[in-house]
């Protein structure tokens, strides 16, 4: 049923535009506009009372999130002091 209602907009969008994205704001990259789908699907399916669908894409995101070399996490104390 949810795929019926964003059918028709998803037919307009631009390659790398996540639906309800303003297509002058594009993703810089195939993995950001992966990151966007499925943090949609996760709020899409949680409000729509799927939680199965949820935990699926909830656990997608984690494992895509923790990739290596994906982004580093920094230490601000640690970068403060080496920087001074």
């Amino acid at each position: 049923m949810a795929a019926e209602v964003a059918e028709p907009e998803a037919k307009n969008l631009r390659a790398g535009q996540a639906i309800g994205q303003d297509p002058g704001q594009l993703r810089e990259s195939p993995r950001s506009a992966l990151i966007a789908a499925l943090a949609n699907a996760v709020r899409d399916a949680a409000a729509a009372g799927d939680l199965v669908a949820a935990r699926v894409a909830y656990e997608a995101l984690g494992r895509l999130l923790s990739e290596p070399g994906t982004g580093a996490v920094v230490d601000l104390n640690a970068e403060r002091e080496r920087r001074r």
